[in-house]
């Protein structure tokens, strides 16, 4: 009966991992064989997985990158058409039109929020406007709208 080396992977030195063999210790890979007397389904796998870890190709500074992943288009619209996603940005845009009519200077200027959450766009949008004319002159003379979204901000990283 033959003696199989089966490849372990025990520890990636600086990000790699390779299978056994000569080249692949040439670059460093940290690799450790076992014999055995058949090679088991795990063993299999292993060795599978030592032979996809060497062929993953090795970033700028000699490591094998950032993972990444991919979110599907769809499960992109439904998270930025949540219900969660859209109280956010009502939140934004009341606290924006709040201190629009606040800082508003003409007489019986107005503004308020008008939240679009159509299906077939991207995202949900809010945006402040004015609800009257008198917040039409206002904001044409005073930027109040411009003075609002500056005092709003952004959510703080």
């Amino acid at each position: 009966m033959a003696v199989a080396a089966v490849p372990l992977v025990l520890e990636a030195a600086g990000g790699t991992a390779a299978a056994a063999g000569g080249a692949a210790a040439a670059e460093g890979a940290t690799v450790a064989s076992a014999s055995v007397a058949g090679e088991s389904a795990a063993a299999s796998r292993l060795s599978q997985a030592a032979e996809l870890a060497g062929n993953i190709p090795l970033g700028e500074n000699g490591d094998q990158g950032p993972a990444s992943m991919q979110i599907s288009p769809a499960d992109i619209h439904r998270i930025l058409h949540s219900p969660a996603a859209v109280a956010a940005v009502s939140a934004r845009a009341q606290k924006c039109a709040g201190l629009a009519n606040a800082m508003a200077v003409t007489r019986d200027a107005e503004y308020d929020v008008v939240i679009q959450n159509r299906g077939d766009t991207t995202r949900c949008r809010a945006t402040v406007i004015a609800k009257n004319f008198m917040a039409v002159v206002d904001d044409a003379h005073h930027s109040t709208l411009l003075k609002a979204a500056a005092q709003t901000g952004s959510d703080p990283l």
